[in-house]
């Protein structure tokens, strides 16, 4: 039976690096942390110009759901040595993140708060995908060459590189990303 992937670092960390440590570990996947809380309803404000607040958060959510969507639907591992699904998921999460980041990017420009959005989220898991990239491709690297030895010490260190989920994360929920948000945190 396939390992249920988590999103240990945000969405960034990719469904594979959870699922090729819970392989490894005898204690099963790991229990994603905090404790949910209810989504903040968006205020609508009124600009000068530009998208409304109301309208932005209805359509970055929807691109957002539709990656959580994706990611449900993404079949991890079965093991250590399922190499073909390893460099499958890794080389579709590289194919659809910089995709979805163009498209949050693109429509947070057309908000009064496109300085706040960028700061404090779009900057924030551009900058955390950018540290983890090599990570990635040291991944698929180790799946090609079939290095079952080298697939978990990678997936720790995809998982434990630094990464901004605990300040995106709650700054989407007040926002009222509620699904951004879930897709940040998993």
């Amino acid at each position: 039976m396939p390992v249920r992937p988590r999103f240990a670092s945000s969405w960034v960390a990719v469904v594979l690096a959870a699922s090729v440590l819970a392989a490894c570990s005898s204690s099963g996947p790991a229990k994603p942390h905090g404790t949910p809380t209810a989504p903040a309803t968006p205020r609508t404000s009124t600009t000068p110009s530009g998208l409304p607040k109301t309208e932005f958060v209805s359509k970055a959510n929807a691109l957002c759901q539709v990656e959580v969507a994706k990611n449900d639907a993404v079949q991890g591992p079965r093991s250590l040595r399922d190499y073909r699904r390893i460099v499958a998921v890794v080389r579709s999460y590289e194919t659809r993140f910089p995709r979805w980041l163009a498209k949050e990017k693109a429509l947070a420009a057309q908000t009064s708060d496109k300085d706040q959005l960028t700061a404090k989220w779009l900057a924030l898991v551009a900058s955390d995908y950018s540290r983890q990239k090599p990570f990635l491709d040291q991944m698929i690297a180790a799946a090609k060459a079939r290095r079952a030895d080298k697939t978990p010490k990678i997936a720790r260190k995809i998982s434990s590189s630094p990464n901004h989920t605990d300040m995106v994360v709650p700054f989407l929920k007040r926002y009222g990303l509620s699904d951004c948000a879930k897709l940040e945190s998993g």
